[in-house]
């Protein structure tokens, strides 16, 4: 994954421009493309269910899914 850090942007999509700039906050993204064939062969091997994957809580909000 890679930090996306806090930037404004001007909003260059034909019809809304007029809206003017937009302050977009940091985000996570891959870094490198997954394809879906990959991502089932990663669930197919069991990987949602291996620890070692996941050595950082994953949560939404408040909750707290591993």
């Amino acid at each position: 994954m890679v930090r996306i850090p806090k930037s404004t942007t001007d909003m260059q999509i034909v019809g809304i421009e007029k809206y003017g700039p937009r302050e977009v906050p940091e985000f996570l993204i891959d870094k490198f493309e997954v394809t879906k064939q990959a991502v089932q062969a990663f669930v197919d091997a069991g990987g949602y269910a291996n620890a070692a994957y996941w050595t950082v809580p994953i949560r939404d909000g408040g909750k707290r899914f591993r």
